[in-house]
């Protein structure tokens, strides 16, 4: 992935002096907002990212899609209700794992929150 080459370019040219002066942040996409996918998918961003964890993962938005769904714009038969308990429950899984350091959410309401 273009951006984890950049960041990897600019540690080895000393642009950047250590990783801890990066803070990487990364959305966890609603086909993936899946108890069984979270962790699978934050470890699939690492890889392209480059990286050994992320200083914040998010939930992108208060929805699920059917797994493997990857277009945009979303169509409406693809959408579900996101199981919010299982896949923060994995969401912290990921924090205890030692792949991110934080965990949040974005595009949530304060209803859904």
């Amino acid at each position: 992935m273009a951006l984890g080459e950049a960041i990897q370019e600019a540690l080895r040219l000393g642009l950047v002096a250590s990783r801890d002066q990066v803070f990487i942040t990364s959305k966890l996409w609603i086909s993936d907002a899946h108890l069984d996918l979270v962790t699978p998918a934050l470890q699939e961003s690492l890889q392209n990212l480059q990286f050994e964890y992320l200083d914040l993962y998010l939930i992108h938005w208060p929805i699920s899609a059917k797994p493997g769904t990857l277009v945009y714009p979303l169509v409406a038969e693809d959408l579900m209700p996101m199981d919010f308990k299982g896949v923060w429950a994995a969401m912290e899984e990921c924090q205890r794992l030692g792949l991110t350091k934080s965990i949040g959410v974005s595009n949530f309401s304060t209803k859904k929150l």
